[in-house]
């Protein structure tokens, strides 16, 4: 059952043909998950460093076409955040065995073996297309299991070429065919289905609070990420100006886009421009005591994001003067 039928079947017939591709889906990851379990930690390894490889050699390439078809961030950012889920993770787990018996405790008499689940779902969200569906890739198989990408539908063509990027490193390395998969044309039919299979065995779910509690509440063990925007508790124990740069450099990155932009702003869409200087922040010292160094913070934060924030929903200079 290809997308294309299931594009042309009428209202009646989509239903049926929604489930026989998920079907399909489903079954040809669960024989790459079937063969994978033969597989060796050494052949493992091997499999997962060709991925990796492959996807930090195309870090630059799909961070521009995340950024192209999203609409959302920068791409130069994008291009940090596919090194550091390909070169980063593969440094991470690399020596990590993921095969047989991978720790023992003779005091205890405990023996303790590692064995995949099976069929994992990965949900990608629009905002790190890229570089969420190459560390997923890389986790699975690791742990041996098949994976089925099921991209956002804003970024279909970006995920879909990050997760054949992976695939086709990982079979020229000896993985399993189908062992890394993902929906051509995504819908939220196709995902619900895909959730609530009883032959999936975790959903690895990336993406707004609607989509983590549909993962958590379809009958299957998942394991989500939903957005971040969260206040930042800075302790008095802190390096102030370090946290404040660090904290904010990080809400810079990629213009906001993601789980990291301020709740404030109300617009679709907003520009930051480059990094302010931090040379001019408040000093603990300068102040006698805590409360009137919280109103300098506060004041030369709102004068911050004052002059370094647009808010202007229409605006698509990164390097506007007006705001």
């Amino acid at each position: 059952m290809s997308e294309a039928t299931v594009a042309q079947a009428g209202p009646e017939g989509r239903a049926d043909s929604i489930q026989k591709l998920a079907d399909a889906l489903v079954s040809q990851a669960r024989e790459a998950a079937a063969i994978f379990t033969q597989y060796g930690q050494e052949e493992v390894d091997r499999i997962v460093a060709a991925a990796a490889k492959a996807g930090a050699a195309r870090r630059i390439e799909l961070a521009q076409m995340a950024a192209e078809e999203t609409a959302m961030g920068v791409w130069e950012d994008k291009v940090i955040k596919n090194l550091f889920s390909t070169e980063y993770v593969y440094d991470d787990i690399r020596h990590v065995r993921t095969v047989g018996l991978v720790r023992e405790c003779p005091e205890a008499s405990l023996m303790e073996y590692a064995e995949p689940l099976g069929v994992v779902l990965g949900v990608i969200p629009v905002t790190n297309p890229t570089s969420t569906t190459m560390f997923k890739s890389l986790l699975a198989l690791k742990t041996r299991n098949a994976l089925i990408i099921s991209p956002s539908p804003k970024a279909q063509r970006c995920t879909i070429e990050a997760a054949r990027t992976m695939y086709e490193a990982a079979l020229a390395a000896g993985a399993p065919d189908y062992c890394i998969g993902w929906v051509e044309k995504s819908s939220h039919e196709l995902t619900h289905l895909l959730m609530t299979s009883p032959k999936v065995s975790l959903i690895l779910a990336t993406g707004g609070m609607g989509l983590v509690h549909a993962a958590y509440s379809s009958g299957t063990p998942a394991i989500g990420v939903g957005p971040g925007n969260v206040p930042v508790y800075i302790h008095s124990s802190a390096n102030i100006p370090s946290a404040v740069n660090d904290i904010l450099v990080r809400r810079n990155a990629k213009a906001g886009a993601g789980a990291v932009h301020d709740g404030r702003t109300g617009a679709k869409a907003f520009w930051l421009q480059p990094t302010k200087s931090f040379e001019n922040a408040p000093q603990r010292e300068e102040y006698e005591d805590d409360e009137s160094f919280a109103r300098a913070c506060k004041a030369y934060g709102r004068e911050w994001r004052e002059t370094y924030f647009c808010e202007d929903a229409n605006c698509q200079n990164r390097d506007c003067p007006q705001h």
